[in-house]
């Protein structure tokens, strides 16, 4: 479970927020305030699995050391690894769904971390504000849109980060 709960960690970083953009994932790496955003997502979703008692395994080519550490540098050279494997224009599939009306896997990305930090009592409002926000994409009431980082970056200020 902690090699999976690690790969999971990497998606919910990158996926959602990508797909409320409407940019390709590669993108992510060129804003700082996104990159930023990502990582603290990244925070979330590895706290909970600790909360869950997983280990969190290395995933693309970075070994048990680089990746265990789980701090910001950690986690942004992590996610910067996956990404520099995906083709510039490349889209991921949550921004693929959003794009095409379909329902996205955002409920078994963030929305699952979300639910699994309820059964261990730890917050995770970066990852519950992501799955909100898609669904809204998802109902029809918004649109994929960089214009939407200014919403992202609200849910992040009234969180307190």
């Amino acid at each position: 479970m902690g090699a999976k709960w690690s790969k999971l960690t990497v998606n919910c970083m990158s996926q959602g927020v990508a797909g409320i953009l409407g940019i390709p994932d590669w993108e992510i790496t060129q804003n700082p305030r996104v990159l930023e955003l990502c990582i603290s997502l990244g925070k979330e979703c590895l706290q909970v699995g600790t909360e869950l008692g997983y280990r969190t395994e290395p995933i693309f080519g970075m070994n048990a050391e680089e990746f265990l550490g789980s701090n910001d540098e950690v986690l942004k050279r992590t996610l910067l690894t996956l990404l520099s494997h995906i083709g510039k224009k490349a889209r991921n599939s949550v921004l693929q769904d959003h794009l095409k009306g379909r329902r996205s896997e955002v409920d078994f990305l963030n929305g699952l971390v979300a639910r699994k930090a309820l059964e261990v009592g730890f917050p995770t409002p970066l990852n519950q504000g992501i799955t909100s926000i898609s669904k809204e994409i998802e109902k029809g009431s918004l649109k994929p849109n960089p214009d939407n980082l200014e919403m992202l970056e609200g849910l992040i200020r009234s969180m307190g980060f």
